[in-house]
């Protein structure tokens, strides 16, 4: 990625070629970044919801707090994501917002969406969908928890991780970090530790997943298969699309 390319600007361009005016226009979605450290909470539930967030470095979290305290994880944002499509309609977060490891983000105020929604209908139906797939993504691995073992919900996880990490580098990859901890894993899943962590073990030993160095390397075909899994971010179709051939 070229160093005076925005991180928003190199993720979408993977969906739909960009003219100079939609990389200006996504270019101006990352102005004033701040940083915040490891486990800060930038955005309470329940609290004013007035802006969106462009990661441009860090891993976050989405997460929510059910009828018996405990924390629901629901998902993670990595650079090049557009943090808060899906509560656009409302004034209150549905959900906090957390920094998994130092992270830099640029607020923009949603009223900022308006020059893209007038000017940019290719923009307009990528971003429409972007927030749809976020959906389906959490769908499928809400199915995955309620019908599959500890280690298939992890498998799934981990393919789910890697898909979207497939879209700001090596497509082919089959490495890639993991800075989320035990605990975070858990509550995406439904898991406590310890079942993260004998799921973790249980496909190490079938061969499945090797970790070194913070980094986990998956055998992605037999994962796929097992667990059926779907990579929603790359079998998007954008016929539909105005403007499109």
């Amino acid at each position: 990625m070229s160093s005076e390319e925005s991180c928003l600007v190199h993720k979408l361009s993977k969906y739909i070629d960009l003219n100079e005016t939609d990389k200006e226009l996504l270019k101006a979605l990352e102005q004033d970044p701040r940083a915040y450290e490891s486990g800060s909470t930038v955005i309470r539930e329940g609290s004013d919801w007035t802006q969106l967030f462009v990661v441009q470095d860090g891993w976050l979290y989405s997460s929510t707090l059910v009828a018996d305290g405990k924390r629901q994880v629901l998902r993670i944002h990595y650079p090049g994501d557009v943090v808060g499509l899906p509560q656009l309609p409302f004034d209150r977060a549905m959900h906090s917002l957390v920094a998994a490891t130092d992270a830099r983000l640029c607020p923009f105020p949603k009223r900022k969406l308006d020059a893209i929604l007038r000017s940019a209908p290719r923009l307009t139906a990528l971003f429409f969908t972007i927030a749809i797939i976020e959906q389906a993504v959490l769908s499928d691995r809400l199915r995955a928890v309620a019908r599959t073992s500890a280690t298939d919900r992890l498998a799934h996880f981990l393919l789910e991780i890697r898909s979207r990490l497939r879209l700001t580098g090596d497509p082919d990859a089959t490495r890639f970090p993991l800075p989320v901890n035990q605990s975070v894993i858990g509550d995406a899943l439904g898991l406590t530790n310890a079942s993260v962590s004998r799921a973790t073990a249980e496909l190490e030993q079938e061969g499945l997943l090797k970790r070194s160095r913070g980094e986990f390397e998956l055998a992605v075909d037999e994962l796929v298969a097992r667990v059926e899994f779907h990579d929603r971010f790359t079998e998007i179709n954008t016929e539909w699309f105005p403007g499109a051939a």
